[in-house]
């Protein structure tokens, strides 16, 4: 089963290879969702959500997530933003840590 999320991201700041990949974003989201601690989800989640006002220009970009990737969001605390933890996961390529 696959939940869509569709976050509001700044396409400037995604990494070329998934701009325009949907399934490729979709498999590296879940599968980072799936990898990092709550913790670090938290941290990334939280330093966007922390702004009066957003930097423009977002745009929406629909991500198919796993069920346990779906489930991780689900337990995040309630002002994170699942927006600034996609955009900070697709900002990099695979063979880069995220952070």
């Amino acid at each position: 089963m696959k939940i869509r999320i569709i976050p509001r991201l700044r396409r400037d700041q995604i990494a070329e290879r998934y701009r325009d990949a949907p399934q490729e974003r979709s498999a590296r989201v879940s599968h980072m969702l799936e990898t990092l601690s709550m913790q670090d989800l938290t941290h990334m989640g939280l330093r966007r959500a922390n702004r009066e006002v957003p930097d423009p220009p977002y745009e929406p970009f629909a991500i198919w997530l796993s069920w346990e990737a779906a489930q991780k969001i689900a337990q995040l605390p309630e002002h994170t933003s699942v927006s600034a933890i996609v955009q900070n996961i697709l900002r990099h390529d695979p063979d880069r840590p995220v952070h």
